[in-house]
């Protein structure tokens, strides 16, 4: 540990995130290879690029899948949760 206590650390956040924001932290990778190394919870199939929304949703806006993006306070490893309705 850091010397923070538990109580002390950053707690997580997540925003909803869709392709455009994964290219944005793919960095030039291959999106749909950092998508599937970056899933808290891998799928078989794995989750594919046209399964997730073209950008992250506007403020009153739906989607009916989302891409929940995480990052770890300490690491700073990004983490994505795939949810679908």
């Amino acid at each position: 540990m850091n010397g923070q206590s538990i109580a002390a650390r950053p707690r997580p956040t997540s925003v909803e995130i869709g392709e455009r924001e994964l290219a944005t932290l793919a960095a030039g990778d291959d999106v749909e290879a950092f998508l599937q190394q970056h899933e808290v919870l891998a799928v078989d199939p794995p989750v594919t690029l046209d399964m997730v929304p073209p950008h992250a949703p506007a403020q009153d806006e739906t989607w009916e899948s989302t891409i929940h993006h995480f990052r770890c306070a300490n690491c700073e490893w990004d983490m994505f949760l795939w949810d679908a309705s």
